[in-house]
């Protein structure tokens, strides 16, 4: 095999993908006005990377692959996986990709093998298990990056969805819900207590009596969404015209507030001022104490808002009402975590957690898989009962992986639990200093995030550009890159230490 490939990658179009972010870092000339959402860097079938070899033309990356296994993955790749075991992707979100989940992996071949087994075609607009992989990632952030992560706590979200249910439109699944929160006389928020470990533990037993025992609070939240998904239209939309209502002007423009949802935005709004100045003094419509809102969501909230939501779940809500009219979904802010990292930073999602990329620039890498369920902001299939049978239902906090320190020429890298991947950074020429690829580095793939460099190794030369990329195999030998720029690198973590 030749020491490295140069890649001819794919640039998905799916209808959320910006416009411009990936053809201007790739120095594409692109169709004006087809969106450029992912461009994929690997040998997934549905979109394998295309390269020149020498005295065979054009291949697909899979195929390389598939012919030269053992030089292409190395001994203990091509043992474990049989293949490239992560997909590498450029990611630009124009609007808020769907509320979705990946299955683990023992899921996956299941889901696969049953739906394969029932005749249904892979590529099938109602398929949801087009592999028989499980799809952990991760996404590091080239411009400012938005995303929903994992559940909040079941009292955060009870409390936020209290102002749109304290009507006489109470949808019934959440009036069950708040009422045998009430009836149980209970108080999430911590108690006063000379015995802080008492106070605790009582405390955890009185949430698990609400919300279910199986893990923490996991029954209750696996309930609330089942309930939430399925509503009727009618109900859904009872919801929406609430959440219009309390944002006022921030959620009224392009859209017109029904009649009756117009006269009652008045107790909307004095509703949710009572919540506020309840505060975790006081109760509000179920009897129940609530945490009080912490420094940030309350530096969020502008002085004159009636509203009780903080400023970036505002934002989203009205952002996410004006891109999916009529979609559940835009609710997702108040019971999933907003979170927002900057250039370099980075989110991990574990197999089945929930989430959704609400804006941003990019750089994503996965186990290569591409099985998706969705739950909302979409129109493509939702399987409720499938995404409620593979979900993570225990509350969680986004961890925002700090960019990796390291001096020039260095390879730094995230961590993370995946055994697939390593996602790695590296800056090359601004003191005159080169990276060096280790012998049986790959199989890996390097991109040229900044600058110029000049790949090198075993007699052969190839200049690089931002956007550029190359297929490293495990049977190159010690690779340099020079010149003046930034790379960042998906690789097996472990292989060639």
């Amino acid at each position: 095999m030749e020491e490295f490939y140069e890649l001819m990658n794919t640039i998905r179009d799916y209808a959320w993908g910006d416009e411009k972010h990936i053809p201007d870092f790739i120095g594409l000339d692109y169709p004006e006005g087809k969106p450029a959402a992912e461009m994929w860097m690997g040998a997934h079938p549905s979109a394998p990377s295309r390269l020149w070899v020498e005295n065979g033309g054009e291949k697909g990356l899979d195929e390389l692959i598939e012919f030269h296994r053992s030089e292409a993955l190395g001994p203990a790749v091509e043992a474990k996986y049989g293949a490239l075991p992560f997909l590498f992707k450029l990611l630009a979100a124009g609007k808020s990709l769907s509320i979705q989940v990946h299955p683990d992996k023992k899921t996956a071949e299941e889901g696969f093998n049953r739906e394969d087994s029932r005749g249904v075609p892979r590529d099938a607009p109602n398929r949801n298990y087009r592999d028989d992989n499980h799809k952990p990632e991760i996404i590091m952030a080239i411009t400012p990056f938005t995303a929903m992560i994992g559940f909040r706590e079941p009292e955060e979200i009870l409390r936020d969805f209290m102002p749109l249910v304290s009507t006489k439109k109470l949808p019934s699944f959440l009036d069950a819900l708040a009422q045998e929160a009430d009836n149980t006389n209970i108080r999430i928020s911590p108690e006063k207590s000379n015995s802080p470990e008492k106070s605790s533990a009582e405390n955890e037993r009185r949430r698990d009596d609400v919300f279910g025992n199986e893990i923490g609070a996991s029954q209750g939240l696996k309930n609330f969404l089942k309930g939430l998904l399925t509503l009727h239209a009618d109900e859904k939309e009872t919801l929406i015209q609430a959440a219009l209502a309390l944002l006022g002007d921030e959620g009224a423009e392009g859209h017109e507030i029904s009649a009756e949802w117009g006269n009652t935005a008045g107790e909307l709004r004095a509703a949710s001022k009572n919540l506020s100045a309840a505060g975790s003094a006081g109760t509000f419509a179920v009897s129940r104490q609530f945490p009080e809102q912490p420094p940030s969501a309350a530096a969020n909230k502008s002085e004159d808002s009636s509203c009780p939501w903080d400023g970036l779940r505002r934002k989203w809500i009205s952002r996410l009402i004006r891109q999916f009219p009529g979609d559940i979904g835009v609710l997702a802010p108040l019971f999933l975590n907003v979170v927002e990292i900057a250039p370099g930073e980075a989110l991990y999602q574990p197999a089945r957690m929930l989430h959704a990329y609400l804006d941003g620039f990019g750089l994503e890498l996965m186990a290569n898989s591409d099985n998706v369920l969705r739950g909302g902001l979409t129109v493509k299939n939702i399987d409720v009962s499938e995404l409620i049978s593979i979900l993570d239902f225990n509350p969680s906090v986004p961890e925002i992986l700090p960019k990796p320190s390291c001096k020039e020429g260095e390879i730094a890298c995230y961590s993370t639990p995946a055994e697939e991947f390593e996602l790695c950074l590296a800056e090359v020429g601004r003191e005159g200093k080169h990276v060096v690829l280790e012998k049986h580095k790959g199989p890996a793939v390097l991109l040229v995030m900044e600058g110029d460099i000049v790949l090198s190794g075993g007699g052969r030369k190839l200049a690089l550009k931002q956007g550029g990329s190359v297929f490293i195999p495990w049977s190159s030998s010690e690779l340099t890159v020079e010149g003046r720029g930034k790379i960042a690198l998906a690789s097996v973590p472990g292989i060639g230490q």
